[in-house]
């Protein structure tokens, strides 16, 4: 007898980004507690904003020097990340204007980049 184990179904979060700070729900918070901080990548093919913990020690290692990184705050309900500048500047390079209401969006986290990946309502 061949028994085939089921994987869980991947877990998806929801996130949205406001002029001053990006907010995810608590679904992913065991991959970022205890980080000191987020650094922030573009997929280039999809528009999707990425988002890598890193420790103190990768934090300051000189191959993050010149990246954007953001605070790590995790609150009861929600995690958020950055400041109004990190937001002005990922909004530009994703050509989207973001009202003050904030731009919705789907989270999930892909094991293979060790990273939370966020999709907003109008990307790809």
């Amino acid at each position: 007898m061949s028994v085939k184990w089921i994987n869980k179904a991947e877990s998806e979060g929801t996130a949205t980004m406001f002029p001053n700070y990006l907010l995810a729900n608590r679904e992913f918070v065991d991959k970022f507690e205890g980080k000191y901080s987020a650094l922030v990548g573009l997929d280039d093919d999809t528009d999707q904003i990425v988002l890598k913990p890193l420790s103190k020690d990768e934090d300051l290692d000189p191959k993050y020097q010149d990246s954007l990184k953001l605070k790590i705050n995790i609150q009861r309900s929600y995690i958020r990340f950055g400041n109004t500048k990190s937001m002005s500047l990922i909004a530009s390079l994703l050509h989207v204007d973001v009202p003050k209401t904030g731009l919705k969006g789907k989270s999930f986290w892909n094991e293979k980049e060790d990273a939370l990946f966020i999709i907003l309502g109008g990307n790809k």
